[in-house]
């Protein structure tokens, strides 16, 4: 392995269940992709993971996955990300890595603070807590006045700790951006798309009426076509759905007669 290793950047992944795959983590860390869940998912091997590719896309090589399926960054010790197990598990064989990239943040969103994870019951509690003595579960209400400030004060505890760890490795900092559906009750997260690799695809064949209009959005009815209006051209385009969004190519324009 450090053979392989040599003259390539040595990555270490710190996050929750969208990081973990099985026989990438530590033993006895909670994993997510494993057995039936890889199948259903689309992620079905290791390559099929967002941390995988960002390493590959790099030039770099895997030196340790420290992350824990369901874990949150505040919290009274392991697994939380803010715990001193958590960081030790990014170095391997005393190698330390060159960067690290923290993906961690979302179930500290989902759940609202460490204190409604462990009203709740979450299935990554510190496991320093006396569950008995956490009296009745019960379900997470709103957040907690303080809940930002304290996931604040959390993860800069948990950047101190990596810096004083690795001093001289890069970290990247990134998070999912959270997202519901009117009607649905829960997150609208895709577990099939985090990390499967997304190819371009064309939009499927339909026609889209545009103007120009100086007309508010909230005041235009669901088909505003006065009659009176008068379409001058009609243009045909391609359209593709890219990672960066959608992309339009002009395939043919023909001017109307008057």
């Amino acid at each position: 392995m450090a053979e392989a290793m040599a003259g390539k950047r040595r990555f270490s992944i710190l996050g929750d269940s969208i990081s973990t795959f099985e026989g990438c983590n530590p033993t006895g860390f909670r994993v997510f992709y494993e057995g039936e869940r890889c199948a259903a998912t689309g992620v079905r091997e290791a390559r099929d993971t967002w941390w995988a590719q960002v390493v590959d896309a790099l030039g770099g090589e895997l030196l340790a996955n420290g992350s824990f399926s369901g874990s949150m960054v505040e919290g009274a010790g392991f697994p939380a990300g803010d715990s001193a197990e958590r960081v030790a598990a990014l170095a391997r064989d005393g190698q330390a890595p060159d960067a690290v990239l923290v993906f961690m943040g979302i179930n500290d969103y989902g759940w609202g603070g460490a204190d409604a994870q462990a009203a709740g019951r979450g299935n990554a509690l510190p496991a320093c807590l006396d569950v008995d003595a956490l009296g009745e579960q019960r379900e997470p209400g709103l957040a907690a006045s303080d809940a930002v400030e304290r996931f604040g004060a959390a993860y800069g505890s948990m950047l101190a700790r990596l810096r004083t760890a690795y001093p001289q490795a890069e970290v990247w900092c990134c998070t999912l951006c959270p997202g519901r559906v009117v009607g649905r009750d829960g997150s609208t997260f895709a577990y099939r798309l985090r990390g499967v690799p997304f190819d371009a695809k064309p939009f499927k064949p339909h026609i889209t009426l545009a103007r120009r209009a100086r007309i508010p959005k909230a005041s235009l009815p669901p088909l505003a076509f006065p009659r009176d209006d008068r379409a001058a051209a009609v243009t045909f385009y391609k359209s593709t759905l890219e990672r960066t969004g959608a992309v339009y190519k002009t395939l043919h324009t023909t001017h109307l007669g008057a």
